[in-house]
């Protein structure tokens, strides 16, 4: 099969990548570089090949464990699927197909000449390494492709593709997305780089955001399946939610006022961190901070930009944001705060007022647990049958 990588926008596809090495300092590059090159030759694709035409062909490339949750889910809602979680499997001997791929491709791998000779490699490795899934994939048949992230490479990659081929092709919301464009990073990706044609979203606020940069893009409003949680509230503990590492600033000064309010009413504080954080570089009390309790029995909830923020107050608990000059998701005002002495004023007024943070919520994730479910499982089904 020839995989006809001309027609398609590869700028998005390797935006990330692209973006990721560039803003590495020059060590860090050669780094990852070598670490790209040992898997290109010693390692392939996981992707068997099915005998039988599937209606639904799911796909994720992104690996953590709530997104394997959400996205396996979704995935048990449709009859006649085949499912595809990206893997890698080493190999004790160099691969013969990337040298294959290369070949093969050599006009289109060649447009990367313009950069430096080890961007240039960089980039030419990793768009073998795309290439050789797509076209292990397309070997294989199915009516619609559902892909967990469309900004990412490799589920950008498909969908475009896919759409050449006449496949209709859909994307889950994966969190809360934020316009940056006053202030440009990596999550850029999320709303710039959208290609399926049909966008599933939580709710409103997203929803809007995508249809801003993509007016052509089918938009479906179907929550996030949540499972909806009815548990108390423990009065011996709150907790802190970490941003991702770009904004690790604003983790520090977030943990300093946990901390002093933590002491000031004899608390303790559940530290959550995101995968991209590093312990190592934050000033931790043991006697205070513990990395164990259930964020869900939380008295109150603290964050920064993070879409857990939002997910949890969702489900009813109260939950304040530490306001900056960072782009975020809309918020009221009333649930920000920038010092101690603000966050103490806001938790007090919003319990005298007996606020109700779930409803409020709605607007950012408008269902979840069963009433979400249906939600995806009528849309699959309408579009199974056509009837969209």
């Amino acid at each position: 099969m020839y995989f006809d990588s001309y027609k398609i926008d590869w700028e998005k596809i390797l935006d990330i990548e692209s973006t990721l090495y560039d803003n590495l300092k020059k060590d860090q590059q050669k780094t990852r570089w070598k670490r790209t090159k040992t898997n290109l030759l010693y390692s392939r694709p996981s992707i068997p090949k099915t005998s039988t035409k599937s209606d639904f062909f799911f796909f994720k490339s992104m690996k953590r464990d709530d997104y394997n949750q959400q996205f396996q889910v979704l995935l048990n809602l449709c009859d006649d699927t085949s499912y595809l979680d990206l893997i890698f499997e080493p190999k004790k001997k160099r691969g013969k197909y990337p040298f294959y791929v290369f070949f093969k491709y050599f006009p289109l791998l060649i447009k990367n000449f313009q950069f430096d000779f080890r961007k240039m490699t960089y980039m030419i490795m990793n768009q073998i390494k795309y290439l050789e899934v797509a076209e292990k994939i397309f070997k294989n048949r199915f009516n619609l492709l559902i892909v967990y992230a469309d900004m990412q490479p490799f589920d950008n990659m498909l969908c475009q593709y896919a759409q050449k081929k006449g496949i209709e092709t859909v994307t889950i919301q994966h969190g809360l997305y934020v316009n940056y464009e006053k202030d440009p990073n990596i999550n850029c990706v999320n709303y710039r780089n959208q290609v399926a044609k049909y966008f599933l979203s939580w709710g409103d606020e997203t929803a809007r955001l995508i249809q801003e940069f993509h007016p052509d893009t089918k938009i479906i409003i179907c929550g996030k399946p949540l499972k909806r949680i009815n548990t108390q509230r423990d009065q011996s503990y709150f907790s802190v939610v970490f941003d991702q590492r770009i904004f690790q600033e604003y983790n520090i000064k977030l943990l300093k006022i946990a901390t002093l309010y933590a002491k000031e009413h004899n608390l303790t504080i559940n530290l959550k961190l995101h995968p991209s954080n590093k312990i190592s570089e934050y000033s931790i009390n043991s006697d205070i901070i513990k990395f164990d309790k259930n964020i869900e029995n939380s008295l109150f909830v603290l964050g920064h930009t993070t879409s857990l923020l939002y997910e949890l107050m969702r489900q009813g608990i109260p939950t304040y944001k530490l306001h900056s000059s960072i782009a975020c998701n809309d918020i009221d005002d009333s649930l920000t705060f920038t010092s101690y002495e603000e966050l103490l004023l806001k938790i007090q007024e919003k319990n005298q007022q007996n606020f109700d943070f779930s409803n409020y919520a709605k607007y950012y994730i408008k269902s979840i647990d069963s009433e979400s479910l249906e939600e995806y499982k009528d849309f699959f089904k309408r579009l199974s049958n056509g009837q969209i």
